[in-house]
């Protein structure tokens, strides 16, 4: 059995695929959990696994933050979830727990979308052999690049989003004032996210 996991910090979502062929099949059972409601990743982990017993062969988290040396301090939550309590908590081997970013884990994800399952926001002349990006507004604002080799993109961990916003026109200092009133110091964070969309609808 293979779980998977998206951890954010509004809510995390936990899955276990049969761990057979290439490619695993549509979920077993897949459900979301509210992250806050949990004093820690493993407190959450515990929970699900509780309800949804059986054996785990192989772990593969998506998780809001940076992955530094097998480990990622979850943004927006008081969290730190290292691939090696992950192990010992399911009495696997290190190697069979894998922390990536969150917006890294999508990247990966949009080689299994066909066109039907994509919208187009703004029509264009898309360029199929350069860069992108991609960009994820939810409790805070997740964005990776999608570097081209070869024939496809593959995605790079960013921690755009706590960029200072540079505010160039008049309605965009506007903006910043209220939010730097607020916050003190201006991300692009404190402007496309959650929060943010909801501090400047007030």
């Amino acid at each position: 059995m293979i779980l998977a996991g998206d951890v954010g910090g509004t809510k995390t979502f936990l899955a276990r695929f049969k761990a057979s062929g290439v490619e695993p099949g549509p979920p077993l059972e897949a459900e979301m959990l509210p992250s806050k409601s949990f004093r820690s990743f493993e407190a959450l982990l515990e929970d699900y696994l509780a309800r949804h017993p059986g054996p785990v062969r192989a772990v593969g988290l998506g998780v809001a933050g940076a992955v530094v040396n097998r480990s990622v301090r979850v943004t927006s939550l008081p969290w730190v979830i290292e691939s090696d309590a992950v192990a010992v908590l399911l009495r696997l081997g290190p190697d069979r727990v894998h922390l990536i970013n969150d917006l890294v884990a999508t990247g990966h994800g949009l080689r299994a979308l066909n066109s039907s399952e994509l919208e187009q926001l703004q029509p264009g002349d898309a360029d199929e052999e350069a860069c992108a990006g991609l960009i994820a507004a939810g409790t805070g604002l997740g964005e990776t690049i999608l570097v081209r080799v070869g024939v496809a993109h593959f995605p790079v961990p960013s921690e755009a989003g706590h960029a200072d916003f540079a505010p160039r026109t008049d309605e965009e200092l506007r903006v910043f004032r209220v939010l730097r009133d607020r916050y003190g110091r201006v991300s692009w964070e404190r402007v496309l996210s959650g929060p943010g969309l909801a501090a400047l609808g007030e």
